[in-house]
């Protein structure tokens, strides 16, 4: 009882407070704040890295000039994020600011997005806190200079703008620019767009023809994408390509050194966090929505079926957070916004107790707090 006192009391003042700023400043200043606000408390939990590594080094070096064809990068494919880094002079060594502001934005327009949904602020400050707190925003400040971020931020976009067909086969373009992954996501998109159509319009068969039709517009997305693979493989050969990932070698040591890690790496994705999804999947069998249920498995068996051809393991199961952030929206509407508001901080507390892990490859990663890192050195400074 005295649990649920505290947070009605978190939830009234953060609801207060948001809506106060909100009416002073305007919501999208107060999105980028709420933003900087979750990044800064996820840095506190899960300690940043700042200097470059792994892939982040390349697309670093693909950031200082990605019109340089003579110079050979295994990452040239992915070169969105990396021509910010260009455009805005954050390349080379300072090139990991790209991703972090992509991250703010990304944890910004959730907040600010459930704002325009007309939830209430303590409700999308959880939604922003989910994805902050977990392996979305983790993953990210442990691997500086990793691209991820831009591509979280399209991909919830496509999933909160879907009516708007041309603005999502744009993300989708740029999705694919930054990173091919976006792909797994394809179905879950048009299946999402089926099922937006279908609260609005009862006839299925009208809403299969508009969803064809929505599924030939995003075609048009990977024009730019396969231009560009084809102007890059006119000079150089790519390491990471297609005939890479799908080559017998590869598929066999994906196979032999990922699939035993996959549960574990699965959970620490999000942790506690996976409860929404499969909340919202159990309702929606139960209420008769079999389809939507089903949407659910198949989105998270098609991001599953990346450990394939991938490794990395935990880093694939990223992708899908927008199954946490449409089953938080799908409880919401179905047991109300307070009582989804109120149980969501208290499974947010509670897996504030889970230590964060990595699983990438066949090995597992504890990802240190600032605040285990700060009682290490208290520690170390006893006399």
């Amino acid at each position: 009882m005295a649990n649920t006192r505290l947070i009605n009391k978190f939830t009234l003042w953060v609801t207060q407070t948001a809506s106060g700023l909100e009416n002073k400043w305007g919501l999208l200043p107060v999105s980028l704040l709420a933003g900087v606000v979750i990044l800064l408390s996820s840095c506190v939990f899960v300690w940043p890295k700042v200097a470059l590594e792994y892939h982040g080094i390349g697309y670093a070096e693909l950031s200082k000039n990605i019109f340089n064809q003579d110079q050979e990068n295994e990452l040239r494919y992915r070169v969105f994020s990396p021509f910010i880094g260009w455009l805005t002079q954050m390349k080379g060594n300072r090139f990991q600011v790209i991703p972090w502001s992509f991250l703010i934005l990304f944890l910004s327009a959730v907040y600010y997005e459930f704002r325009r949904m007309k939830y209430q602020p303590a409700l999308a400050f959880l939604a922003s806190a989910l994805m902050g707190f977990s392996c979305t925003t983790f993953l990210p400040l442990r691997s500086p200079g990793y691209v991820d971020p831009a591509s979280y931020l399209f991909i919830f976009l496509i999933f909160t703008r879907i009516r708007n067909t041309p603005l999502v086969a744009l993300l989708l373009a740029l999705a694919l620019l930054n990173h091919e992954s976006v792909v797994f996501l394809l179905p879950a998109i048009l299946g999402y767009h089926f099922f937006i159509h279908l609260q609005e319009n009862s006839r299925t068969s009208q809403n299969l023809g508009d969803t064809l039709k929505f599924a030939g517009s995003l075609a048009l997305a990977f024009i730019p994408f396969l231009l560009y693979r084809h102007w890059v493989n006119q000079h150089q050969t790519v390491h990471l390509s297609l005939s890479y990932y799908l080559s017998k070698g590869n598929i066999l040591e994906c196979l032999n050194v990922t699939l035993i890690y996959a549960p574990m790496a699965a959970f620490y994705a999000f942790r506690l966090f996976w409860f929404f999804p499969l909340w919202a999947a159990w309702n929606n069998w139960q209420n008769g929505l079999k389809l939507k249920s089903l949407w659910y498995a198949l989105t998270l068996l098609l991001i599953a079926s990346q450990l394939i051809i991938a490794f990395d393991t935990t880093r694939l199961f990223i992708l899908a957070f927008p199954l946490i952030i449409i089953g938080l929206t799908d409880l919401t509407k179905s047991y109300g916004e307070k009582f989804i508001t109120r149980k969501g901080w208290q499974l947010f507390a509670l897996n504030l107790l889970i230590l964060p892990y990595f699983v990438g490859r066949d090995q597992v990663f504890h990802l240190h707090s600032g605040l285990y890192r700060l009682l290490i050195w208290i520690i170390q400074g006893m006399p």
